[in-house]
């Protein structure tokens, strides 16, 4: 596999024994699969590891449209944010046996960076369809500034349900409301996070914070 930069950039299809698409707006090309030798049987690590992966996948795929704001910053060649943020989880937020493997939703991450995260992070419900996010200041320690912006996530453990505000209320502020549609349907299976971002015009990206997770709520 290689990047495309001659005169067939930008074609995606199959030509001459070779593969052209394209991944994050770069096109890539590379040879066809020969399928005379017929697929070899999947070794018992290899099970092991398609195993993981679905249920990462899985699990992840609620998060999809948070998670690539959160790990925009390690998109590199081929691999997206989402991409990145399934094999990490797969490699640390899994447990269980082989038979059962299920996430740690402690060990997820929606966001990944060096900014300072949040401190003394909660999640109340105000009324049946309302939480409310509440932080302590924590603004000059080590990297953390009083306008970054908090970035919250709800996500329903059940129903393809997710509700969230990406560059939200500034650390100083120390809480952020976030309203939710189908009111007293959230209670109990909701799984809840927090992180912070801060845009650098001069520099044209985000810092951003590991998220932190909050708890089923």
């Amino acid at each position: 596999m290689g990047k495309n930069i001659g005169f067939t950039a930008g074609f995606q299809g199959k030509v001459d024994g070779f593969v052209y698409y394209k991944v994050n707006s770069v096109s890539y090309v590379r040879a066809k699969p020969n399928k005379s030798g017929g697929k070899r049987p999947s070794s018992q690590v290899q099970k092991i590891n398609q195993s993981k992966f679905g249920v990462a996948s899985t699990f992840m795929k609620k998060f999809a449209p948070i998670v690539r704001f959160g790990f925009q910053n390690e998109v590199l060649g081929m691999r997206s944010a989402i991409n990145v943020a399934v094999g990490y989880a797969q490699s640390n937020a899994i447990i269980g046996l082989t038979s059962s493997y299920r996430i740690d939703p402690h060990r997820v991450l929606l966001s990944k960076g060096n900014l300072e995260g949040p401190m003394e992070a909660k999640v109340v419900w105000k009324d049946d369809a309302t939480v409310l996010f509440t932080w302590k200041n924590n603004s000059f320690m080590g990297s953390a500034k009083p306008y970054d912006r908090v970035m919250v996530a709800l996500v329903h453990e059940k129903e393809n349900w997710q509700e969230y505000v990406l560059e939200g209320k500034g650390r100083l502020e120390g809480a952020q409301e976030l309203k939710l549609p189908y009111p007293g349907k959230w209670q109990g299976q909701t799984y809840a996070y927090i992180a912070f971002s801060r845009y650098s015009p001069g520099k044209k990206r985000y810092w951003i914070s590991n998220s932190e997770y909050l708890g089923m709520i």
